[in-house]
This record gives structure tokens, C-alpha cells and sequence, in this order.
């Protein structure tokens, strides 16, 4: 019964996602330079993620249902959901991003969405008012679940000393929030004791008790790298949409430290808020990655935090549309883009 219930629900989503804006079939090419194909194919895929439900991947559809739907869409050959934690108003976890894997050009597409709860909200409100400086790991101890921040793969040295980010958007990508085993101990996402500033030993000292790791989970960035080890010959390609585009920034930028990485083919930005500190946006720019930061000059978000900055290679469009959530929609970027 409650199967039959999934399968219906699924059934409404993806046709009121297919009425609404799929009554066509988006495709990528592997060109790294602005094309309209790929621009369109990353902005309908990130809308895809944002009408998932919020709720954990076994009670919302199937992965069966899922590979076909986005298979015959976008031409993916498989699919990979990827999760985050949000811890306002209650700890909960969410499905964040996809992963899409493209066999015949060696190509996979990572979309992470946008602010669109609360929730969500709540996480870039922090970047307003914080940068935090980047560090491969730090953890806060100052409550009884308590979080770790993992950058995976990279060396405190690969980032220029200074180079921070809003707080929000840090969190959205590398936080996890973790129970303490004691004052001295986390539990990794194995569900393995973690000592203070160590995440890759193990402390001896620390006990392992699986009731308080039963609710661990990896950060999106581990989710989205691990998957990408799958794949060493292929190209890749970063997106987000609002809080989404910030964090496709973050993980474009740790995944260029990383040694051996993948080649990044582009990233797709849009509508994205103040990434960084003008040390982190001269480090990322400094990269020379195809990067195109799409901004609609009436759109209010992409414009704050007022301390932080854009990173490049920007690219205007104009909108006649009136209002805050109308600028700021996806679907105004689709519009706003068609002449170039």
C-alpha cells in the first residue's frame, strides 16, 4: 500500500514537472565555452532537484523511477541523489543536488539547488553576517551535537591564507553535524571515533558507541567527490541556482586543489549571492576555469552580503519583471538570456 502510494505521488510530480517545463528534451554538449544548450540543460535540471520533496531518499520515489524519468529528460545514463543536513528548524536531512552521468561524451553534470524554504534560507541569512576563513578541517564544540567541517581531499596549504566565504554557504557544502563520543571525540561519516583536528586517524582513546552515530551522514561535497572517483576520464561540469550557485562555486574551487581531479569542463552560476573575500575571489579567478556568473541587474540576492564579492567572468542579462521572487526566479534567467 504505502508502495502503490509512492509510485502515485511520483507519477503527479513528474507530470506537473513534465506540463510545466519539460515538454521538451535538454541536452549537454562537452563544448566548455557559454552555449545556450547547456545554459538551458543546467537551469531545468537544478528546477528538477527543487521539486524533489525534503524528505529522506526511501520515502520519496524510487531510484528505478528516477534513472527513467531523467534519463529520457536530460539523456543521463544514471543518477546519483545527493543529500545535506539542515539543522533549522529541526535536524533533518535533504536532498540537495543531483548528479547526472553522461557515458558517450564522458561528461557528468552536478546540479545543487537553491533557497527555497526557511530552512534553507536560515543557512545563507549567517553568510550576512559572518566569513568564515577556509580550513580543510575545523570543528564546534560548543554545544552536545556538535559539527565538523571536511574539505575533502586538500591541504590547509592550497588555500591562500585569508581566503574566507559566507558562513551560509560554507556550511551548506562542508558541514555535518556529528554527536559527540567526549570532549575530545567525533564520529566521522564511517561512523568511525575522530580525534580533535584529525579526521584521518583514529584515536584509541575514543569508544565507539553506534547509538550515538545511528544519524551520520557525509557532507554534500564527500556525496558529490566520492562519485566523481567513479568516473576518471570524464569531464565535469558545476551548477546551482541562488545558494545553489555558491555552493557549485565552493566545490568547483576545492575540486581544482584536489591532485589529479577531474577536468572541469565549466560551471554554470545563476542568480548567485556574494561568494567570497577578495582573497578567495582572486584565488578562484586565478584558477582560469570557464565560469559564467549569470546576474539579472534587477535581482536583489545577487547582490548581498554587502562585505563580500563576485567572482568572475559575470554576465548581465535584464529582466522587465517587477517584485523581489520574480527577479530572483529561474525561470526570468531562462528569459533574460534568450538574445545572447
Amino acid at each position: 500500500m504505502i508502495t502503490s502510494l509512492v509510485t502515485l505521488v511520483t507519477k503527479l510530480i513528474f507530470l506537473q514537472f513534465e506540463r510545466a517545463d519539460l515538454n521538451q528534451k535538454f541536452e549537454f554538449s562537452d563544448n566548455s565555452e557559454f552555449n545556450y544548450s547547456n545554459f538551458k540543460s543546467c537551469l531545468h535540471l537544478i528546477q528538477f532537484v527543487a521539486r524533489l520533496n525534503r524528505n529522506s531518499l526511501e520515502n520519496i520515489i524510487s531510484l528505478e523511477s528516477t534513472q527513467e524519468f531523467t534519463k529520457n529528460a536530460f539523456g543521463f545514463d544514471s543518477i546519483h541523489l545527493v543529500e545535506s543536513f539542515i539543522s533549522l528548524p529541526k535536524p533533518a536531512q535533504t536532498i540537495s543536488g543531483i548528479v547526472g552521468i553522461l557515458s558517450a561524451q564522458k561528461l557528468i553534470i552536478v546540479a545543487i539547488k537553491g533557497s527555497i524554504s526557511i530552512e534553507d534560507l536560515s543557512l545563507g541569512i549567517n553568510a550576512i553576517s559572518e566569513t568564515i576563513v577556509l580550513n580543510p578541517f575545523q570543528r564546534d564544540s560548543s554545544t552536545y551535537i556538535g559539527s565538523y567541517t571536511l574539505m575533502p581531499d586538500i591541504e590547509m596549504d592550497q588555500i591562500d591564507k585569508g581566503a574566507g566565504v559566507g558562513k551560509g554557504w560554507y556550511k551548506y557544502c562542508y558541514t555535518i553535524e556529528s554527536k559527540k563520543a567526549n570532549d575530545n571525540c567525533y564520529y566521522d561519516a564511517s561512523c568511525q571515533v575522530i580525534p580533535e583536528g584529525q579526521y584521518s586517524k583514529i584515536d584509541n582513546e575514543c569508544v565507539f558507541s553506534q547509538d550515538k552515530c545511528s544519524e551520520m551522514q557525509k557532507t554534500m561535497a564527500e556525496q558529490i567527490f566520492d562519485i566523481l572517483k567513479l568516473y576518471p576520464d570524464y569531464q565535469v561540469i558545476f551548477t546551482g541556482h541562488s545558494m545553489g550557485a555558491c555552493a557549485a562555486t565552493l566545490l568547483g574551487y576545492n575540486y581544482n586543489l584536489i591532485p589529479n581531479h577531474l577536468h572541469i569542463n565549466s560551471i554554470y552560476l545563476y542568480a548567485s549571492p556574494r561568494i567570497g573575500n577578495k582573497k578567495f575571489v582572486d584565488q578562484f579567478n586565478s584558477f582560469n576555469l570557464s565560469v559564467y556568473n549569470l546576474i539579472n541587474e534587477k535581482d536583489i540576492f545577487t547582490k548581498i552580503p554587502t562585505n563580500l564579492f563576485q567572482i568572475s567572468e559575470i554576465i548581465n542579462i535584464s529582466s522587465s519583471k517587477r517584485g523581489i521572487i520574480p527577479n530572483h526566479d529561474p525561470q526570468t534567467y531562462v528569459q533574460g538570456i534568450q538574445p545572447f
